[in-house]
């Protein structure tokens, strides 16, 4: 025996954009794409309710409708077996899948080019209760009123959001700090910061753009670097423009500037170019296809990335130098 309809709603986390001069009745008009064996209805959610022609948006009602619906479905929503895990499973899937499709159209049909992407929730996010992951996921049949949905969900060791681990939290101490920089006009190079943001973006979907937007950088700053100590040391612009064509990302960063540094800034900076390097291996394999993005520990990026800052900066002082 069957059911006829079984509504699955959750509030989830989507990529943020702005909206124009819509109201209740374009909000109520939801996006609904047919997936296997189900519907899912995106109900767009705004901040607050302002009456301002723009608005924001970063959070959407999720509705999975299933129509008809098995009696192991059923039984998977009111208890807590194989059949609860299964059916938490496919849940899940359903919303990857959507979360995945509304990206894709946002960014393409929609054409937004400054999407704030927002990481898909894992499979114990989504079935978690807190200020970031949105209230409990409930379930009705042919109308009746929601039950929470309380699957068993393996859990792994419980990990903190990076941004509040303790090394992260802006404390008194740190607070202080920021006041002398400002103080002491303690600002960082514009390249820096830009190696800095690009650090934010890593995680495991993007580790691919982090690493190709770092290696990109440490690139340019080399080529200049080179340019303003092969003049240092003589050459003419044409020289030095023939050797720049010439010169790879390898054979600049790991044999031509050693050779333009003293003894000491050298064996200084020796490992932070070893790091530098890793990440330009990494690049490299992940541009050819030699590894898969998944298959790279955001750790091997993390390191290669602080090692190019150290690099980077040394590389600007010098050329600010001279």
């Amino acid at each position: 025996m069957t059911t006829e309809k079984l509504i699955i709603k959750k509030k989830i986390k989507i990529p943020m954009f702005g909206t124009w001069n819509l109201d209740k009745n374009d909000y109520a008009s939801p996006l609904i794409f047919p997936l296997a064996g189900a519907n899912a209805f995106i109900y767009l959610s705004p901040i607050g309710d302002s009456k301002d022609e723009r608005g924001i948006i970063w959070e959407a009602i999720l509705e999975i409708h299933i129509s008809p619906v098995s009696a192991n479905i059923e039984k998977g929503l009111t208890t807590s077996g194989k059949l609860s895990t299964e059916l938490a499973n496919k849940i899940y899937n359903y919303y990857l899948e959507v979360i995945q499709k509304t990206e894709s159209l946002l960014l393409y049909t929609a054409n937004i080019k400054n999407l704030f992407l927002e990481s898909p929730m894992t499979l114990e996010q989504f079935y978690n209760s807190d200020s970031f992951n949105g209230k409990k996921i409930t379930w009705s049949l042919d109308g009746s009123e929601p039950i929470k949905f309380r699957p068993k969900i393996q859990k792994g060791r419980r990990k903190l959001n990076p941004l509040f681990k303790r090394a992260q939290l802006i404390d008194k101490e740190k607070w202080k700090k920021l006041q002398e920089a400002i103080y002491e006009e303690q600002f960082p190079q514009d390249e820096i910061i830009e190696v800095l943001r690009i650090r934010t973006k890593i995680n495991n979907r993007h580790k691919k753009t982090a690493v190709i937007e770092a290696s990109i950088l440490i690139e340019t700053i080399l080529r200049q670097y080179l340019k303003t100590a092969l003049k240092a040391f003589g050459f003419s612009n044409s020289k030095i423009k023939a050797l720049r064509d010439e010169l790879t990302f390898n054979s600049m960063l790991n044999l031509v500037t050693p050779l333009t540094l003293s003894k000491a800034e050298s064996k200084s900076l020796q490992p932070h170019i070893n790091a530098t390097n890793s990440l330009r291996k990494i690049r490299n394999d992940l541009v050819h296809g030699n590894i898969a993005e998944d298959k790279v520990e955001l750790s091997q990026i993390l390191n290669g990335i602080e090692g190019s800052l150290k690099v980077i900066a040394l590389l600007k002082q010098k050329i600010n130098n001279r």
